[in-house]
């Protein structure tokens, strides 16, 4: 996961009066508690965009998903996504997000300045296509991102690239390039570069008549600082309907690029087409909880 908006707040702040504007972080942590509850380790996992973090993996059902998280100091998100098959060969997505952070500052600091607030939108769009069956699948996501801080506005188009593979039936292997797009304009004018890096990963799949067993691993690369964060967790199902989920994961936890380990953990219900999950992880703060909960049909 990458530093939350909180910190990009921070950094608009710091590069008033800067020469050099700072980094600029959109929140691009996936809000699927499927996925929050493997240790965020989602580039190989097969889904609709809240569940991938990798375009390139392309998706052979129909799936749509509403996904809820809520966090620190009135901190929440909303987030909406689908995706499924076009032909054999290609797939598409879609989704949207809405981040609050309800009032940052509550108190009087002067004329015009209480209840001062922030919030992020997100809308997205990505395309699959089967190359090589099994053997290389690309694709392509493209998302506009716009974040208001203290009555600021700043805005910016990412691009992300994908590959993924399947060498074999239970296994995946993915890469997924962020930020290739931006950089981030406020309303002045002023730009900001976006965290460019990478992110790698696998899953093995295992399916019997009664369990299924899921492994995830990522390991993400990010600049701006020069940083990178490992993602792990494992998923025990039951007859397909009662689903465990454990993982840990590294985060930044400031500016300067410091991390610290946090688990996991989650679980969910299946019956027939339709799903509910949820996710527990702690928050920045130390003594507080991230929850997520989220609907899903297939």
């Amino acid at each position: 996961m990458t530093m939350v908006g909180m910190f990009v707040v921070a950094s608009v702040l710091l590069a008033q009066g800067s020469t050099q504007a700072p980094a600029f972080d959109f929140p691009d942590s996936p809000l699927s508690p499927r996925v929050i509850s493997m240790g965020g380790a989602g580039v190989a996992i097969q889904g609709d965009p809240e569940q991938s973090l990798n375009p390139g993996v392309r998706d052979s059902k129909f799936r749509a998903s509403l996904a809820q998280f809520t966090g620190f100091g009135g901190y929440n998100g909303l987030a909406l996504a689908l995706g499924g098959p076009i032909g054999s060969r290609l797939s598409f997505g879609a989704s949207v997000r809405h981040f609050d952070y309800g009032d940052i500052i509550e108190d009087d600091v002067g004329p015009g300045l209480d209840g001062l607030g922030a919030s992020e939108d997100a809308l997205g769009l990505q395309l699959a296509v089967v190359l090589l069956p099994n053997l290389l699948e690309v694709g392509v996501r493209s998302t506009h991102q716009s974040a208001t801080y203290f009555d600021a506005t700043v805005s910016a188009n990412e691009l992300e690239v994908g590959f993924a593979t399947r060498p074999w039936k239970d296994t995946r292997f993915g890469v997924v390039l962020l930020n290739l797009g931006g950089p981030a304009r406020g309303e002045d004018g002023q730009e900001f570069p976006l965290r460019r890096g990478w992110r790698a990963g696998g899953t093995w799949v295992k399916e019997a008549e009664r369990l299924s067993v899921a492994v995830a691993a990522d390991y993400e690369q990010r600049r701006m600082p020069d940083i990178g964060l490992i993602h792990a967790g494992a998923e025990l199902g039951y007859r397909g309907i009662f689903f465990a989920r454990t993982g840990i994961e590294q985060h930044e936890v400031d500016l300067e690029g410091n991390t610290r380990v946090r688990w996991t953990v989650g679980s969910g219900i299946r019956l027939g087409r339709f799903g509910v999950s949820i996710a527990v992880r702690p928050s920045l703060l130390e003594g507080e909880l991230e929850r997520y909960i989220g609907l899903a049909y297939q």
